[in-house]
Formats: C-alpha cells, structure tokens, sequence
C-alpha cells in the first residue's frame, strides 16, 4: 500500500502540482491519496497519523496557491512512502556466511 501512495504523488500529484494538469485532477488524485492513508495508516504505526496530516496540509496549500509549499510537503511524504514500502531488513541481511558476525 506504501507504494501505491508513493506512485499516486509521483505520477498523479506531481505533475498537478507542477501546473501540468488541470485543478480537478489535483484535488481527484489528492482524494485518492488522502483515502488511501486514511485506510492503510494504521499499516504503518505512528508514521500513518503524520502521512495522512501531511497530505492534508500539502492538499490546502494547493488549495490556497502555494504549490511550491505543496510539491515540498508531497516530495517528502513520497520519500517516506517509498523507504515503507521497501521491506524491513532482517537480523541476517547483509551479513556473509564467515564474517564473523553473530559468531
């Protein structure tokens, strides 16, 4: 679910806010991602509740014209969409048989 947040800002929300697509686009593509937090938050523990606080806030200052305010809000909250959706790394990740690690 984090990636698909993560491609509704890269693909949908970034070009809107860039002014390469019309205003009702931007505010569809904002629903989708806003509906998406709302539901799948809780996915994410104490990271869910500022995600969906953060597009909020990206949301009116599209509203009110500050897209460049917006574009930074949705570029961090894409970051942080993207590093959760990659998986968690295990106890053994990154570790060579013979290393010595955990030995």
């Amino acid at each position: 679910m984090a990636w698909h947040g993560y491609l509704v800002i890269a693909v949908g929300l970034m070009p809107a806010v860039r002014g390469w697509q019309c205003d009702r686009q931007a505010q569809a593509e904002f629903t989708v991602l806003i509906a998406l937090l709302h539901e799948h938050g809780g996915l994410w523990g104490a990271d869910g509740p500022r995600l969906l606080a953060i597009a909020r806030r990206a949301q009116t200052m599209f509203g009110t014209g500050d897209l460049a305010g917006s574009a930074l809000l949705l570029g961090a909250l894409a970051r942080r969409l993207f590093a959760l959706s990659r998986p968690a790394p295990t106890a053994v990740s990154g570790r060579s048989e013979g290393d010595g690690a955990g030995a």
